[in-house]
């Protein structure tokens, strides 16, 4: 029976015992372990810098490997070997990663691009083909006659992009008769890119070239893919690594198949694994929906930490109690701070819930002020002049008296508060309420107005909406 593999790299620092577990976490204990007719296995990977230290020094070794990338070319061998003993031709792949454990995802997709998957009885050749990977040049493709070489002497039952052509042309006897691979899905969280020492500090390009063999490109190997990143990040040492090629991926599919968007939050508040839940429930939501769609079940009922999810714009930058800016441990840790620079990336990268917070008035008494990212900078003008905007009108015949036009309400006697239930739809809130279940659509556009709820579909179990009383 095929399988589905999902292999869940945690964030810097975090592991699936922690208090306050991050996306990664999340989504590893919400996979189902059958979906359609296929088994899923789960392989999760905790965060560099988790090592059981209990003394002083010991915390403060975690900090700093967890800060400078230590220990992530073992969790990269680790998944593989898993991967080895695990994989059959005909399985799917999908793979998940936050901070420098999406930098883990996708070094490991990197690696699989470059040298196949080996099988069982081959798993003594497994420094071999690491050796391979780590020695290439940054700019060597995996379509070189090395690594061509290496796939086809190693394993020959596994075809992957431009090994057909070459097989072909040195082996007459060669019949196609092999599997196509490829990862069905990549969903990642703010992957940080920067590895080891920062360039400002001295033995720093020594001590880093064995870090630059790793492979993060975006290819069509990968079906499909998303990244959330963050806005508010500033400390030098969490640099983003962003895809830059996905206009030239997406014209070569027939949806829009590769994403990446830019969402309000520093780092955590994006990836999770704090308290504050509200921002990073959105991005959590966007890549878990995008590997539903790519084929991976969820549990998503009562127990499921996918179950209860509560995206709010208005939720903190910082996602740890009481934190609203930057600490003295943030700056040695982060060699210094200085905003992202997202000058390069297209309108449609920047997330609307950045447009929603910028927007919503009521940002201006929250803890972080009005929001004004600037990382996004050369965009001010832009958010700016386009506020978010709803395609739902009223029926003026059947809405006569609340509305002074198809979309202007009239101001309410009262206004009641009322919190959703997980199987409530707006039409039921409005019969609750004694109104004809047409009249949902007022209530929605009170709530747009008041910038709680911006689509239809966001109506989340747990959110106060507000009910007007007409």
């Amino acid at each position: 029976m095929m399988k589905k593999l999902a292999f869940c790299f945690d964030g810097t620092w975090n592991k699936v015992t922690s208090g306050f577990p991050s996306n990664v976490s999340k989504i590893a204990r919400a996979i189902e372990e059958e979906h359609a007719g296929s088994q899923q296995t789960v392989f999760y990977d905790e965060g560099v810098g988790t090592h059981e230290l209990g003394n002083l020094t010991g915390k403060l070794v975690n900090k700093i490997s967890g800060a400078l990338g230590f220990g992530l070319q073992q969790n990269v061998i680790e998944a593989y070997t898993f991967l080895i003993l695990n994989y059959q031709p005909g399985d799917e792949i999908y793979v998940f990663g936050f901070s420098r454990g999406a930098f883990t995802a996708r070094s490991f997709v990197g690696l699989i691009r470059n040298v196949g998957i080996l099988p069982k009885r081959r798993l003594f050749n497994i420094r071999e083909v690491l050796e391979q990977y780590r020695s290439r040049s940054p700019e060597e493709h995996p379509s070189s006659f090395r690594s061509c070489e290496l796939r086809y002497k190693l394993c020959p039952h596994l075809l992957l992009p431009g090994d057909a052509e070459w097989r072909s042309k040195l082996d007459t006897k060669y019949d196609g008769n092999t599997t196509e691979l490829s990862i069905s899905y990549l969903g990642v969280w703010d992957t940080v890119g920067a590895l080891g020492l920062p360039k400002r500090l001295g033995l720093s390009k020594a001590i880093n070239r064995k870090y630059q063999f790793h492979d993060t490109r975006l290819s069509g190997f990968v079906k499909a893919a998303r990244h959330a990143v963050a806005a508010d990040e500033m400390r030098r040492t969490f640099e983003p690594a962003l895809w830059t090629n996905l206009q030239e991926l997406n014209s070569r599919s027939e949806n829009k198949k590769y994403l990446q968007k830019i969402f309000p939050g520093t780092h955590s508040a994006v990836g999770g694994g704090g308290p504050h839940v509200g921002l990073s429930d959105g991005p959590l939501e966007w890549i878990y929906k995008g590997a539903r769609e790519a084929g991976l079940g969820f549990d998503t009922a009562l127990g499921s930490p996918l179950f209860g999810l509560l995206p709010d714009h208005r939720a903190p930058l910082f996602n740890e109690e009481g934190k609203y800016g930057w600490s003295i441990g943030d700056k040695f840790l982060g060699a210094g701070l200085r905003p992202r620079n997202f000058s390069s990336v297209s309108i449609e990268q920047i997330d609307e819930t950045i447009n929603r917070r910028w927007h919503d008035p009521n940002m201006e008494n929250s803890g972080d002020g009005n929001y004004r990212p600037a990382s996004l900078m050369d965009w001010h003008d832009y958010i700016k002049s386009s506020p978010p905007k709803t395609n739902i009108d009223l029926d003026e015949e059947i809405f006569d008296g609340i509305c002074h036009n198809n979309r202007d309400l009239r101001t309410p006697k009262s206004v009641k508060t009322y919190i959703v239930q997980a199987t409530d739809r707006w039409p039921d809130i409005a019969e609750k309420f004694g109104y004809a279940r047409d009249f949902w659509k007022a209530i929605f556009l009170f709530n747009f107005d008041a910038c709680r709820v911006y689509k239809p579909e966001e109506l989340y179990a747990s959110r106060e909406i507000l009910i007007p009383i007409y």
